[in-house]
Parts: C-alpha cells; structure tokens; sequence
C-alpha cells in the first residue's frame, strides 16, 4: 500500500512539473524575448494585459514590444509574428474575432535587429512578411490565423 501512495506522489509531481514547464516554455519566445498572456497578467496584477516585451529577467516590463491585447503570437528563431485585437472592440462581441479583421493589428519582430514592424492590416502584414522573406512554415495556432 504505501509503495501505492509513493506511486502517486511522484506520478502527481511530474504532472505538475510538466505543467510549469510546459507554461514558461510557451512564454518564452527566445532572445530574451517573452508573452505575457492575460491569466498571467491578471495572477500578477500587470494592469494593461496580454504584452509581448523584452528583457533580460522574466516579468521585468521595462521594454515593451506590443502594448496589450495580444490574442495570438508565434515565433522562430529568427522572427515572432503577433496579432493584437484593438482596445475599443468589445471582448464580448458575438462576431467571431477571426471575421472582424478590422479590429485587428499584426506586428513583425526581428529579433536580431530588435526591430517591431507593425501595426499593420492584415493585407499589409502579408506584403512585409513577404519582404522580410519569412518562411511559410511560421504561421498563427488558431482562429485568428493569418494565411497567404
């Protein structure tokens, strides 16, 4: 019985490892680059929500890349592609966010040259994804994904 319960105990730390982890792991975006998303804004009382930002410690905020409302990024070693829903649009619209394009920023960071591109529509957002030669491969997780 208690080689049982040492069992779970351990198979219940693991988990929980694997969890933390995987959570830092989807935050940092490499190059001292990190996501803030809003549950951890809201648990740390950061006030202006979802950001994307810079630094050399993890949630030090002194070098912001995009201000708030960050609802999707994605990077590689050489980029991190970022959609920004507008603060006037009401979160709780019964319009899909991905049909509501309008209300929506796309932003380019090159992390080697630390330069933000953006915000752009999303027609303009394709012509400097385009320019910037980023490969095709490096595309949005979800809904609000944008496609060539």
């Amino acid at each position: 019985m208690k080689k049982w319960i040492i069992a779970i105990i351990i198979l219940h730390l693991f988990v929980i490892l694997y969890v933390i982890w995987g959570r830092s792991n989807e935050q940092d975006l490499g190059d001292n680059y990190y996501y803030l998303p809003l549950h951890e804004a809201v648990d740390i009382g950061y006030p202006y929500g979802a950001i994307i930002y810079k630094s050399a410690e993890r949630n030090v905020f002194s070098d912001v890349k995009v201000h708030k409302n960050v609802i999707n990024v994605n990077k590689n070693k050489d980029f991190i592609i970022v959609i920004q829903q507008d603060s006037g649009v009401n979160n709780n619209s019964s319009l899909p966010k991905a049909q509501d394009d309008k209300h929506l920023h796309y932003y380019i960071i090159a992390k080697q040259t630390d330069m933000v591109y953006g915000p752009f529509s999303q027609n303009e957002y394709l012509k400097k994804r385009d320019e910037l030669k980023i490969p095709n491969n490096l595309e949005f997780d979800s809904k609000e994904q944008c496609t060539k």
